[in-house]
This record gives C-alpha cells, structure tokens and sequence, in this order.
C-alpha cells in the first residue's frame, strides 16, 4: 500500500493502491522518447510480454498514424523508460502518440487503458510559422538644440519594444542620415552627418539633396527615393519618399535648426 506523498508527483490515493499509468512521454532527441509513469515497471526480458524492455511493449505513431519502428528500450529509472526508434522524430510542430496497452508493473498490474498519451516532436522546424521581416528596439527620434539622437522605449511588461515596417524604415533612414561619415570601419559609404546647427549654405543644398538620395538608396530594401530640401531663414526642412521591399511608399519630414 502506497500512501499519498509516497507515489512521485504526489499522484498517490490516500492509502489506496495506485494505478499503473502514463505521466509523461517525453522526446529527448531525434531518436529517442523518454516515458515516466506512475508505478515502477516489468524490466525483465526483451522478449517478455507486457515488458518495458521488450521494443513490441511500445507503439509510436506519427501524426499521419504511421508505425514507428522501436528498436530497443532501456530502464532509465523504476518509473522511466527510454525509447530508441529507428526513423527520426519530426519537428516541434508535430504530434505523435505512444502507447503500451499491455504493459505491466513489476508487481504484475496492468496498465489502465487505453494506455497512450501524445507528445510532440523535437527538431528544429525548418519553416517560418510566420513571415519575420527586419525589426529594431523601438525608439523616439529626438531633435535637440545641440544634437539628434533616440529614446529607446519601454513597454508595460518591462521590456523593450520592437519597430518594424514602416516605423523600422523610418528610423534607419533617420539613423543614416544623422550619422557621420565613417563612424563604423565596417559600414562603407554610410552616413551623412545632418545634424542640428550644421552649417549649409543655400549654395549646398543641391548637391545635399543629390548626397541624400543616394544615402537612403543604399538603405536594405530602398527600391526608389525621391528627396526635397529647402531652407527657411536659419531652419532645414527636409523631406524624402521612399519606395520600401515588402512595405512600400513611406514619407518623412524633418526640421533642423541650421546654425
């Protein structure tokens, strides 16, 4: 007799006798599924029937219903019993059943039927359950006095937020053209360096424009650009359109204090 908090889990009646039954199934690689149940089990013989080291105890379906083939099942513990299949386990994704209708505990109680339970498969998916494009933590642009520069934006969990499409695009752009040039050894030709109170003679605004475009164009996903720059008194207006892979026309506008 086996009373509760005897029996692992705390699965145990109080005073009664428990049941052999399935508590978990388990794969722990590609080829091998480990089972815990609630009594220890007949480990005697390969050959035995009802017994947890023979492979024919022990049945396991894909989620199609075909047969996997079990080639051999060791005792891990009383209540554990690893499984070694010959065909390889699919992904996460995937449901599989096992089960053992005539299996038995060392004390010769049978199992309660059905005797089964499902589990999921192991491997790595190799597809995209949903389409993931660019992201970034999400941030505030900041136009100072001095300087431009990003906010970094906390969500109500605690964490960071995350930009993508648009917002993402945005911000790149704005991050390009706001850095100086040569400011990372590993990005070639990035950066332009538009910062408040930067000197631009109206003489120079063509060829910022032209400088602009090309910036933005060399953005991952930039197909098409159009740029428009303009000076009011001592303010920098500028103002692109972009054509974005996957997200399409986004537009901005900036105004920067010029000296």
């Amino acid at each position: 007799m086996a009373g509760f908090g005897i029996i692992p889990w705390g699965l145990g009646g109080w005073g009664g006798i428990v049941n052999l039954e399935i508590l978990q199934v388990v794969a722990v690689s590609i080829r091998s599924v480990l089972v815990t149940l609630t009594l220890p089990v007949l480990a005697e013989s390969v050959l035995g029937r009802g017994d947890a080291l023979n492979p024919k105890t022990w049945h396991i379906t894909d989620p199609a219903g075909t047969a996997l083939s079990v080639l051999a099942a060791n005792v891990a513990s009383d209540t554990e019993v690893e499984l070694f299949t010959l065909q390889n386990l699919g992904e996460w994704q995937d449901t599989y059943t096992l089960a053992a209708p005539e299996l038995l505990s060392s004390a010769g109680l049978p199992i309660i039927l059905p005797g089964s339970m499902t589990f999921r498969g192991v491997a790595l998916s190799q597809r995209l359950t949903h389409q993931i494009g660019p992201h970034d933590l999400a941030s505030i642009d900041v136009i100072g006095d001095e300087e431009a520069g990003s906010l970094l934006v906390t969500t109500s969990a605690g964490g960071y937020g995350q930009d993508s499409g648009v917002t993402l695009y945005r911000k790149l752009i704005f991050r390009r053209l706001t850095t100086d040039p040569d400011s990372y050894f590993h990005l070639v030709n990035y950066g332009l360096g538009i910062q408040p109170k930067t000197l631009i003679r109206a003489g120079d605004l063509l060829a910022l424009q032209g400088a602009t475009q090309r910036q933005i164009l060399r953005e991952s996903g930039v197909v098409e650009c159009t740029v428009s720059l303009s000076m009011t008194g001592s303010v920098l207006i500028l103002s692109y359109k972009a054509l974005i892979q996957a997200v399409g026309w986004i537009s901005d506008e900036w105004t920067m204090p010029n000296h």
